[in-house]
């Protein structure tokens, strides 16, 4: 590959408005938020949520997915629904890996309105898909050769997955092991600046300091006892991980074998996370973090009520992404892996007292994604990103090797190829 100063400009241009996108996606979704439900930026979506009438909350989430029908169908842009990684992975099996210049405002457009009217699912997918369209219209704009527009598209893809999330490091290894697991040293080069650049421009030129998850500086690691309990957790993350793609196959299946117009499936899987949040709080994407971030800090819940958040939360993610909807997998792996955890961790730690629970629980969450999306290393490197302890690595190294290593066994297919 030829790096000149045309495909030189090309990249720092990408790791600039790459680092912006990531945080005014996460600036326009929590004023999107505002105004579905009435929530200030530093709110509290979850109380403010209980307050509303309980028509309020089905309508919203099937009015949301009607937008998202009406925008999708209207413009003829299909591939801005779902995940969105996906639609970068078949993109890249294209010549000049070439992506509509409209797939970025319209995929921002229809994450914004899934997830701010209180859809399930999360930011990943869709900023990996804008940040890689971004790549490949910079890519035509230029008239790139080939393997330079691959590059651009990886590049824009992980600058603002690294802008958004603040974890540079985890968005460059997910570009190798989850989009492309062959990638020269010199396009991982470009790769490298472009992330380095969108992380300078959204952390010192905005303050935005990305996803971040607290854990005590002191925790300990354990003994290797605690290894071989993560073993365990890592076991149920890759069973758990299993049963959500599973689950997403036959959900995608059910809506398109449906007789249903295409433009109102969204908004029927809305109307049906709706309805399971009436009788189940924190299945939205506004109050996943929230709720992620009260059992990291030891918030007491009983077994019973974090197995039925488990099951609920995965067929909420399912009903928005399956129905059309527009979100990522990773935020809901997180929480799933986040309950396992907690419940896992709150029975071995009576059982054996080999670690701390809040330990199981950034295990749990690394897992579950790790499994899922058949990136071990991603996750590993995501979790201890978010949380900098670097005394969780061992345990989050054996917890994911073993979710993958059920997924390889079981023959599994990641759920980026759910379909």
């Amino acid at each position: 590959m030829v790096i000149n100063l045309r495909f030189g400009i090309s990249v720092v241009c990408i790791g600039v408005i790459g680092g912006v996108l990531g945080v005014v996606f996460h600036t326009v979704l929590q004023m999107a938020v505002g105004i579905f439900y009435g929530v200030p930026a530093s709110g509290d979506f979850g109380a403010a949520f209980s307050m509303l009438p309980w028509w309020w909350k089905v309508a919203v989430p099937a009015l949301g997915g009607l937008l998202v029908g009406i925008v999708v169908v209207y413009t003829k842009t299909p591939e801005v629904s779902g995940e969105g990684v996906p639609a970068v992975i078949a993109a890249l099996d294209r010549p000049h890996a070439k992506i509509r210049a409209r797939v970025a405002p319209l995929k921002a457009v229809v994450s914004i309105i899934t997830l701010g009217s209180g859809g399930s699912a999360g930011r990943e997918g869709p900023v990996i898909q804008i940040g890689a369209a971004l790549g490949s219209l910079v890519g035509q704009i230029t008239k790139a050769a080939p393997i330079q527009s691959q590059t651009l598209l990886l590049a824009g893809a992980a600058a603002t997955m690294a802008a958004t999330f603040g974890t540079p490091v985890a968005a460059i290894v997910f570009v190798s092991e989850v989009l492309r697991r062959s990638t020269s040293l010199r396009s991982m080069t470009v790769i490298f600046i472009a992330v380095g650049i969108a992380v300078l421009v959204a952390q010192f030129g905005f303050g935005y300091q990305g996803l971040r998850i607290t854990v005590p500086a002191d925790i300990s690691w354990g003994t290797p006892l605690t290894l071989l309990t993560m073993i365990g957790l890592g076991v149920l993350a890759g069973l758990l991980a299993g049963i959500f793609g599973w689950l997403l196959r036959v959900v995608k299946k059910v809506f398109s074998a449906s007789s249903l117009p295409r433009v109102s499936k969204p908004a029927v899987g809305g109307f049906l996370v709706g309805l399971l949040c009436l009788g189940v709080p924190y299945l939205q994407e506004p109050a996943t973090y929230p709720l992620l971030t009260d059992i990291v800090a030891g918030a007491s819940f009983s077994i019973g009520f974090l197995g039925l958040i488990i099951v609920t939360k995965l067929l909420a993610t399912t009903l928005t992404i399956g129905s059309g909807g527009s979100g990522g997998i990773f935020a809901p792996s997180l929480l799933l892996g986040c309950l396992l955890g907690s419940v896992y961790g709150t029975l071995v730690g009576s059982m054996f007292q080999a670690a701390e629970t809040v330990l199981y629980i950034v295990v749990g969450m690394a897992a579950v994604f790790a499994a899922a999306a058949h990136a071990p290393v991603t996750a590993v490197f995501m979790l201890y990103e978010m949380t900098g302890v670097v005394a969780t690595v061992p345990a989050l190294l054996c917890g994911c090797a073993a979710a993958y290593v059920v997924m390889q066994i079981t023959n599994t297919k990641s759920i980026y190829h759910a379909d």
